[in-house]
């Protein structure tokens, strides 16, 4: 699990990098950046209840995209607020493709080291 500081979970920020962040996205995932100003990344990732219904599905896929991040956040460059909000394709994914995803979408941002 990431660290409390570098997580986002104020209602302000969430709105911030909404409205100011950029876009990158794939058919699995959307990213969202903002720089923040600090030393260190913040990271969320969104899931909806278009993606599933269930709760357990929902916070199993929000589970693997914060592990996957946690395994590779030495590799993101610092300083930004990064959001993950999933597709609809997500729900079909398993581990090894929504890993990808989400490293293309790092990278296709310019923040992999």
């Amino acid at each position: 699990m990431l660290k409390r500081n570098q997580r986002i979970s104020k209602k302000n920020d969430f709105r911030d990098i909404f409205k100011f962040g950029k876009n990158f996205s794939n058919n699995r995932l959307v990213l969202k950046v903002l720089p923040n100003g600090l030393d260190f990344c913040r990271f969320a990732a969104v899931i909806s209840l278009k993606i599933s219904k269930r709760a357990v599905d929902r916070n199993r896929l929000r589970r693997q995209i914060m592990e996957i991040i946690r395994a590779d956040e030495k590799n993101i460059k610092q300083g930004f607020d990064l959001v993950f909000i999933g597709k609809t394709d997500l729900m079909k994914s398993n581990f090894g493709q929504i890993e990808q995803s989400l490293v293309d979408l790092i990278k296709k941002s310019g923040l992999y080291v």
